[in-house]
């Protein structure tokens, strides 16, 4: 190297090792934002994704509006249908759609009474609570809100009261000690066994008991296969996020199953099965 030639690099105060330190911080910019393009891409590939598989399966048309989401269980039946029937699966619709006739109108019951403290008296009024041959399942979003209609249901009862009017289906229990449950009550002659009418569950259990039992002959005659009544009680008051508006009805976690549920349901019961909303 001449002496000009480091007079030179000292005037410009740049050695070796900085001129590669300033190519490492360029190719770490470069490296970052490349980075953040590919999530960014990657984020919007995926929300994509999402959409595709809402719509496809119906889901986009689930209402927001928080007074629709209140009111839905006083709302005319011409609405409550249309609404189940849009939100159904795209194959199911060409096989399966509800009508009026599986509903039974609730309208007359106030809003402001449909409380926990009300359940029983909500029950008695729109089902015959004394009639053993027809059974009732409730059908709430959540765990917590199955065990809390559960005691709801007994509160009327007397203290030391050893029968039971209601029973519950959920992921708390054991899958075979749920369906072991419901065949001991069908077959058994136990007194406490007697005035069980109530199954109280949510749409992800009772799916997973049906698929289950749906496998085995042996549960062939039990009431939820056979053509007895059943009344399908939809909890529609239970709020599983208050401050969005969001239950049952518009839940995605939740509804889709509900919809299945109750389609699989109606197709084993047919005309024997009234879907209720509470």
């Amino acid at each position: 190297m001449s002496v000009d030639d480091l007079e030179d690099n000292l005037a410009l105060d740049i050695s070796d090792n900085e001129k590669e330190n300033q190519v490492v911080t360029v190719a770490d910019e470069i490296s970052k934002n490349t980075t953040g393009i590919k999530r960014k891409a990657e984020t919007v590939s995926t929300e994509k994704s999402e959409n595709k598989k809402i719509k496809k399966n119906g889901l986009n048309n689930l209402s927001t509006d928080s007074t629709f989401i209140k009111e839905f269980s006083i709302l005319p039946l011409e609405q409550v249908v249309q609404y189940f029937n849009i939100n159904l699966k795209k194959e199911d619709e060409k096989m399966f759609l509800f009508s009026k006739s599986d509903f039974k109108d609730t309208s007359s019951y106030p809003l402001n009474n449909r409380n926990l403290k009300n359940f029983n008296n909500f029950l008695s009024t729109f089902i015959n609570q004394r009639d053993a041959k027809t059974k009732a399942i409730i059908v709430s979003a959540t765990n917590i809100r199955v065990a809390d209609i559960h005691r709801s249901i007994h509160l009327d009862g007397e203290k030391n009261d050893k029968f039971l009017k209601a029973i519950k289906l959920f992921n708390k229990n054991k899958l075979q000690k749920d369906i072991e449950t419901i065949v001991e009550i069908a077959k058994s002659k136990d007194e406490k066994y007697k005035n069980v009418k109530n199954y109280i569950t949510t749409p992800t259990r009772l799916l997973t008991i049906l698929e289950s039992i749906n496998q085995e002959k042996k549960y062939d005659n039990l009431w939820l296969k056979d053509k007895s009544k059943l009344d399908i009680i939809v909890d529609c008051q239970f709020m599983i996020n208050s401050g969005k508006n969001v239950n049952i009805l518009n839940d995605y976690q939740t509804v889709y199953k509900l919809l299945d549920l109750l389609k699989d349901l109606k197709q084993i019961k047919g005309n024997s099965l009234r879907i209720i909303l509470y």
